[in-house]
């Protein structure tokens, strides 16, 4: 979720970007670590509409949150459970959200889509990896233990605040990752992103 101090004047990413531009210098923003899918999100945002915004980075969320709290960092792209309860008690100010579809807890926040920067969006995901060579039907076995877990109710409850998606084929992971390696890895050498060592 696209976030900002509530002492940063702006209620939209358009807002923000349009802020960047004519405020040089003057935007922050959190990130948890180079190569990062929240880095590569702000700075695809960044590439794509060319405007101003300073990474700054920490080892995690956790260390740059108080920053960004106190307004020290203007803003930020943060895992939805977390941002929610910021947003919810007025600490920060939700401009958008990094999924398919507008969250529950947050009806009247637009998704990236919605506000006219859908081009400008890097979506995590996750997945059960096991080594080359496993066996067909170990493979099977374990996806269908994670679909089934995933259509959990205690799993859905954990999961409040980000979009779950319907659980992808092992032959689908491999094409998205084959799709996101080629894109990722242009806006990493576009933006010179290294990792940290």
């Amino acid at each position: 979720m696209a976030v900002v101090n509530p002492g940063v004047p702006v209620k939209s990413l358009k807002e923000l970007v349009e802020y960047g531009k004519s405020n040089p210098g003057k935007l922050h923003y959190l990130n948890p670590g180079n190569g990062s899918s929240i880095h590569l999100s702000a700075e695809l945002l960044k590439n794509r509409y060319k405007f101003d915004m300073t990474s700054v980075p920490y080892r995690g969320i956790p260390p740059g949150l108080p920053d960004l709290l106190k307004g020290r960092l203007q803003a930020g792209l943060l895992p939805g459970p977390l941002a929610i309860q910021h947003v919810q008690s007025g600490k920060l100010r939700a401009l958008a959200v990094l999924a398919d579809k507008r969250l529950p807890t947050l009806p009247d926040v637009p998704t990236f889509t919605e506000a006219g920067f859908g081009d400008a969006q890097v979506m995590s995901w996750y997945v059960i990896a096991v080594r080359a060579g496993t066996p067909p039907a170990m493979v099977d076995r374990l996806h269908g233990s994670a679909v089934k877990a995933l259509q959990g109710a205690e799993t859905r409850g954990r999961l409040a605040g980000c979009e779950v998606p319907a659980p992808r084929s092992p032959a689908d992971v491999m094409a998205m990752w084959k799709a996101d390696y080629a894109r990722y890895g242009q806006l990493v050498k576009d933006a010179g992103i290294r990792t940290e060592s």
